[in-house]
């Protein structure tokens, strides 16, 4: 099951964020009947849904464990929330944001890890 949701996410990966940004380096990763491109750098997929109401799911890929701050603004700069702020194992995550007690708007999310920060938004309708 797990293995079909990595394999499932790194195909959205390729999918969308390879045309994107080209310079993700990639490292195959075989299987008896599978072979599957790996990104050797931390990847933040955009949102789902997008724009959305109330809730939306935040998916990322770590290809080596460490500590992941995932956290979101407004359109000012503030920070809105803190969505993770902890160590995390390499591999693929997924989380679920709710944002029903916030303003609509467009909201900026950005992940750090100890050596990339990667930013996205979205946009929030009530």
């Amino acid at each position: 099951m797990i293995f079909r949701k990595i394999v499932q996410f790194l195909l959205i990966v390729l999918t969308i964020v390879s045309p994107v940004f080209p310079q993700v380096n990639t490292s195959y990763v075989e299987d008896k009947d599978l072979t599957v491109l790996v990104p050797d750098s931390p990847v933040l997929v955009q949102n789902y849904p997008n724009p959305f109401n109330a809730q939306t799911m935040i998916q990322f890929y770590l290809p080596q464990s460490g500590h992941v701050s995932l956290i979101i603004y407004n359109l000012k700069g503030q920070e809105v929330l803190s969505v993770i702020n902890e160590n995390i194992s390499k591999g693929y995550h997924e989380t679920r944001i709710d944002m029903s007690q916030y303003a609509s708007g467009i909201y900026i999310y950005k992940m750090k890890t100890s050596n990339t920060i990667l930013n996205r938004k979205f946009v929030y309708v009530k």
